[in-house]
């Protein structure tokens, strides 16, 4: 019976130090991805204090003192350790505290042990939303509405709130589909973006051998993107219907088509978020990282600015605020492709 008590203990703690050393991975390939990615130079210091505040934050028991230049943890009113703390910028050098910290502060912590799920998450949130307004931690949505479609007067209307992937082919399906029809609305209101590589495959469904963006990146480093040859619409008029809620990837498409002449844009001004974010998967969650800035074919600033459309339908002279009825846009839309314009 005593052995199996002593087994029992063994495994248990065996178990405990996988679950502290799969948390210390974990924030280490968190350090490690912001370091390769990020845009701007991360400032370590600052990631450590808002881990800090937030060990305190989940165990009111734990507390960390920093001076500057040493870290003190402490256990109520005990105090654990004592940590130096790196007097450079060195990721390397503030991941060992880090990892070291989390390590004693789980050692010394009843609640983080029985809700170790929730600390994860905590420390995760807490690295991605320090670093700038964009770069975030979601849970992965298994509800994307996916492209819906209908022909209205010979038109295909297509409608998306998100680029997810596989969406190019989806649309480009849609358009082989119904290619007799005489043009194309892509209706991109409310549709806040999504993936940067599924923005740059659905304009080059509609353009030939063009520039569609081009980003600025980590080390001010440019980086081009261009279509392939052809058009699956053979030169049919587009329209494309925005509003404040278009963002992002659906920015880079009503950038791309306006500027290359191959559509005309319907509704009120779009968001303004040029953010170009590189995406990686942490278990049931998705982590964003800003990569660098993208631009319209011609140079213009997406960020914080957004895209005027050609032909404004708000109700206010900002062309910010849309009109009530979402179905005049598609109507306006309608008639100029009737027309042959777009």
């Amino acid at each position: 019976m005593i052995r199996f008590i002593g087994l029992y203990c063994l495994f248990f703690m065996i178990t405990i130090q996988s679950c502290f050393a799969l948390e210390v991975k974990r924030i280490g390939y968190l350090l490690d991805t912001i370091e390769s990615d990020y845009r701007n130079e991360v400032d370590y210091k600052k990631i450590s204090n808002n881990l800090f505040k937030e060990i305190n934050t989940f165990d009111k028991n734990l507390r960390i003192y920093n001076s500057g230049r040493k870290a003190f943890l402490y256990k109520e009113n005990s105090l654990i350790k004592a940590f130096n703390l790196p007097e450079n910028n060195s990721r390397e050098s503030w991941k060992n505290v880090l990892i070291s910290l989390i390590e004693i502060a789980s050692d010394n912590s009843i609640k983080i042990n029985n809700n170790y799920d929730n600390f994860e998450m905590h420390m995760v949130k807490t690295i991605s939303r320090g670093l700038d307004k964009y770069s975030r931690t979601e849970k992965t949505s298994q509800n994307i509405k996916k492209v819906t479609y209908e022909v209205k007067d010979d038109v295909i209307v297509i409608k998306t709130f998100a680029f997810y992937k596989g969406i190019s082919s989806d649309i480009r399906d849609i358009v082989l589909k119904n290619k007799h029809c005489s043009g194309l609305i892509l209706d991109l209101r409310n549709n806040r973006g999504g993936d940067f590589g599924e923005a740059i495959r659905t304009s080059d469904l509609f353009l030939d051998d063009a520039l569609i963006t081009y980003s600025i990146e980590k080390n001010d480093m440019k980086k081009y993107f261009k279509s392939s040859k052809g058009d699956i619409l053979e030169g049919k008029s587009i329209a494309i219907l925005v509003n404040r809620l278009t963002a992002s990837a659906s920015e880079v498409v009503v950038g791309a088509l306006s500027e290359q002449s191959r559509a005309i844009i319907i509704g009120t001004n779009t968001y303004g978020k040029g953010a170009l974010q590189t995406i990686h998967n942490i278990d049931d969650n998705i982590l964003y990282i800003t990569h660098g800035f993208f631009y319209t074919p011609s140079g213009k600033k997406i960020e914080d600015v957004g895209i005027a459309p050609q032909i404004c339908t708000g109700i206010d002279n900002k062309c910010n605020i849309a009109n009530k009825n979402p179905n005049n846009d598609i109507l306006i839309g309608i008639n100029l492709i009737k027309n042959k314009i777009g």
